[in-house]
């Protein structure tokens, strides 16, 4: 893994591991030359082996090969920025400890998937719900994910997945999943097999 020592008074950080890298730092969205980089920005680090996500005071460790689901969690870190009544309609922020069981969920699952099975799943969209709740989705042609984190101590993440068979039926799937950092490999084959 390669580190990076930050120097917020010069702006600048420092390889202090593998300088043989390449390396680029992705802010939001946009990839940067590293003397651009500003420590007060969200950021990505990415070299030719891994992608890292910083959230909070935790670091997501990507295969380059998972880059755009990396990507796809660093956009959506937005909705931490978002204030109560953010739809004017009401709507409750989220919070780090929310986000962060969907990110666990999404890291566990794509990296045991790829790791596995040698496959990547599609890249889901990550958002907020009115209740400050976050959720991650996937819908293709014949096939709809969707589960929910809710904004609270609740142990359990509730989902929804569906697709159409061949003669146009739709075959639910859904449940609850504990959130303890397990993989649940029932899921994992499922969108396995049907999310990429």
């Amino acid at each position: 893994m390669q580190r990076f020592e930050i120097n917020k008074n010069e702006n600048k950080y420092s390889e202090l591991l593998s300088p043989t890298f390449d390396y680029d730092v992705f802010i939001k969205g946009e990839n940067l030359s590293h003397s651009h980089y500003q420590p007060n920005f969200s950021y990505v680090v990415a070299n030719k082996q891994y992608i890292h996500v910083n959230i909070s005071d935790e670091i997501f460790t990507f295969k380059s090969n998972l880059k755009n689901i990396a990507l796809q969690i660093e956009e959506a870190k937005e909705i931490l920025s978002y204030l109560p009544n953010w739809d004017d309609e009401g709507a409750k922020a989220t919070d780090v400890q929310t986000f962060l069981k969907a990110v666990h969920f999404l890291y566990n699952y794509t990296c045991f998937i790829e790791r596995n099975f040698d496959v990547v799943i599609r890249v889901p969209y990550v958002d907020i719900l009115k209740d400050g709740s976050v959720y991650i989705n996937w819908e293709l042609d014949t096939v709809k994910f969707l589960i929910v984190f809710s904004k609270n101590n609740h142990p359990l993440a509730y989902f929804y997945g569906e697709r159409i068979d061949k003669r146009g039926n739709k075959i639910p799937f859904k449940s609850a999943i504990e959130l303890n950092g397990e993989v649940d490999e029932i899921i994992a084959q499922w969108m396995k097999t049907y999310l990429v």
